[in-house]
């Protein structure tokens, strides 16, 4: 299911490549096709909004940034997986994402406060189910750590 009409795309992707050139950022930055990624796409719509976070803002356009704790959990589905099968996967990209997710939760929790276990652990929800999951949330917040000082995640 695509978010946008045809018409709306060409426009989205026309803004994207305009803000994305002076950054010198891939334009494939956005992904206007989440249905393979997220199943309940009315609730990410809404947390979306009510988490507010404007990345971009011109005249006619507005880029919403996508609601982060299912963004984390997605790219904690892909470490694993990618861990899981691929030989010789580099997991850096992935995790310095799942970092930079969490960062956002963080500042935008009250006081902000790091996400506690069973919040991190309740992630299988958008992830998944696996195995790995404790190793995974410990390993994430072992790179938050090491970037930021403290911890991102209350591990016990």
């Amino acid at each position: 299911m695509r978010i946008f009409s045809h018409y709306s795309q060409h426009i989205l992707k026309d803004a994207i490549r305009r803000v994305s050139q002076p950054e010198q950022i891939d334009p494939e930055w956005m992904n206007d096709d989440v249905s393979g990624l997220i199943d309940n796409i009315p609730e990410f719509v809404q947390q979306t909004m009510a988490q507010g976070t404007v990345l971009y803002r011109g005249a006619h356009i507005i880029v919403i940034a996508g609601w982060f704790y299912a963004q984390l959990a997605l790219k904690i589905s892909v470490y694993e997986t990618n861990t899981a099968e691929e030989e010789g996967y580099d997991a850096t990209k992935d995790l310095w994402d799942a970092v930079g997710f969490l960062r956002q939760i963080v500042l935008k929790n009250k006081h902000r406060r790091p996400m506690n276990p069973r919040e991190a652990l309740g992630l299988e929800r958008y992830a998944g189910e696996s195995p790995d999951r404790e190793e995974t949330i410990r390993t994430i917040n072992t790179w938050y750590n090491s970037k930021y000082g403290s911890n991102g995640i209350l591990i016990r």
